[in-house]
């Protein structure tokens, strides 16, 4: 017979509603749950208002195992009159509610299947097939991504780097789904993660916009009065056209962002500026346009300095 004191003896002899028992492997948390279980149906608890859940089936077959083989031991001891009694105890327990977390989960969906309006013909998988069937739909969704030429490019270029394909991509997505679902309330939290990204994608638009438009500004005016400076200063602002051309509306925003850090404002002497009639004006227009630059990289924009 089982001698329990200490903690043990506390956790068996406790009347409170809710406890809490965490103990290292091997430390008797399980022999524990079996006398505790025993104790509650010997004083009149009824098996059938228990519920026992394990993580694996092992455990729960186990569980049973040990209760009934703790009621035979009780048959030994016991008084005749209780015999019965106890043998009731063991056939009941053959089918009470020890079973896993995941077998509960299925029975109890399966019962009140019309209170959640789905179907009771479900079945859990395991993990393998649910892998596999993720893994599936992950490829049919990028195939069908990768025909939108400008959305396929632009999340390549947020997510893949210099890889250019989607398999960082779908490792990346997979790792958010499971992090997503394992949240209590994850429907919720998917709502409001869309709501923040269309504002974001808004915001993009409108900076994207905003550079795209000033840069198509200023090479215009450049090209307006290019022709009437000195062959230096020529060289200098056709240096800054390349780069002013290379941004794009129909591009990404990230693109964009990593080659508007690459430009450099052109620098010119004190000579440069007597020599060139109109120059001093024009490179205030430059440096209001390389002002955005420097708004952008104050709110912390990640550019890329590769």
């Amino acid at each position: 017979m089982n001698k329990f004191d200490g903690v043990q003896a506390q956790i068996l002899e406790s009347a409170k509603k809710f406890q809490l028992v965490s103990a290292g492997a091997g430390s008797g948390k399980t022999t524990i749950m079996i006398e505790k279980i025993s104790n509650l149906i010997l004083s009149g608890v009824p098996i059938e208002s228990l519920l026992v859940v394990t993580f694996t089936v092992l455990a729960a077959s186990e569980m049973k195992e040990r209760l009934i083989n703790k009621f035979k031991e009780k048959l030994l001891t016991c008084e005749a009159k209780d015999k019965e009694r106890i043998l009731n105890y063991i056939e009941q327990v053959k089918t009470a509610s020890i079973d896993t977390i995941d077998g509960f989960s299925s029975k109890t969906i399966k019962k009140y299947f019309y209170e959640l309006n789905i179907s009771p013909n479900i079945e859990i998988v395991s993990d393998n097939t649910r892998d596999f069937y993720l893994s599936k739909a992950m490829k049919k969704t990028i195939r069908d991504f990768e025909k939108q030429i400008d959305k396929s490019n632009l999340l390549l270029d947020l997510f893949a780097g210099n890889s250019r394909n989607f398999k960082p991509i779908e490792e990346m997505i997979l790792s958010c789904y499971y992090n997503v679902i394992s949240l209590k309330n994850y429907e919720d939290f998917l709502v409001h993660v869309q709501n923040q990204y269309e504002d974001s994608i808004l915001s993009e638009k409108v900076i994207n916009e905003h550079i795209c438009i000033n840069a198509e500004r200023l090479k215009t005016r450049i090209m307006y009065n290019i022709s009437i400076f000195s062959a230096e200063v020529k060289n200098k602002l056709n240096n800054l056209i390349e780069g002013l051309n290379q941004l794009n509306i129909n591009i990404s925003f990230v693109s964009n962002l990593n080659m508007l850090y690459k430009m450099g404002n052109p620098k010119f002497t004190p000579k440069q500026y007597n020599e060139n009639i109109g120059l001093k004006d024009l490179v205030f227009e430059i440096n209001n346009f390389f002002e955005i630059k420097e708004k952008l990289e104050a709110l912390g924009l990640g550019f890329n300095k590769d």
